[in-house]
């Protein structure tokens, strides 16, 4: 009998590299589709999110570069009123008009004389952003507004008070 039993178990497994392999154990051998499509949702959403902190993470470098390119043309602008005791009329003088922000626009720039009836940026009070001249990028969406209440206008950075402040104009 012994002989027996044994024929029957070597009949009904199946083998592997020399030894018995169990059912349960072969019907293993894949992913469902529900785990595949499981799979694909989540790898999906992971990348998603990668995406929008990378978007993010971009956006903040570039509002970096147009504040460290406002603050480099006032030191330019500067200098050249050290040496001419007025400020230039625009920024072909200390050769800055070819500078484009990191949206591919100009700079936007013009000195305050004073004379009445000239455009001047205006905060959210009505008060000019500063006294001495106007120097700033049109941000993201390239459009922009000389009072910074105008919703278009968030996404600038701005020169405000004489220097003091670069930015986004949102957060002045």
């Amino acid at each position: 009998m012994q002989g027996n039993r044994g024929f029957n178990v070597l009949n009904t497994c199946n083998f592997k590299a020399g030894r018995p392999v169990d059912r349960a154990v072969r019907r293993m051998r894949g992913m469902t589709l529900l785990e595949l499509i499981i799979a694909a949702f989540i790898i999906s959403t992971l990348a998603a999110m990668a995406y929008l902190g990378y978007q993010d993470f971009h956006y903040k470098g570039q509002i970096t570069q147009a504040g460290a390119d406002v603050a480099q043309i006032s030191g330019k602008l500067y200098l050249y009123y050290s040496q001419n005791a007025a400020f230039p009329p625009t920024l072909t003088e200390i050769a800055e008009n070819n500078r484009l922000d990191p949206w591919n626009n100009p700079y936007d720039y013009w000195p305050i004389t004073g004379v009445k009836g000239q455009k001047v940026r205006m905060d959210r009070n009505l008060h000019p952003l500063s006294t001495d001249f106007d120097l700033y990028s049109r941000g993201r969406d390239g459009a922009t507004a000389l009072q910074l209440t105008v919703k278009f206008s968030h996404d600038d950075i701005i020169r405000a008070n004489n220097g003091k402040f670069i930015g986004l104009a949102s957060k002045y």
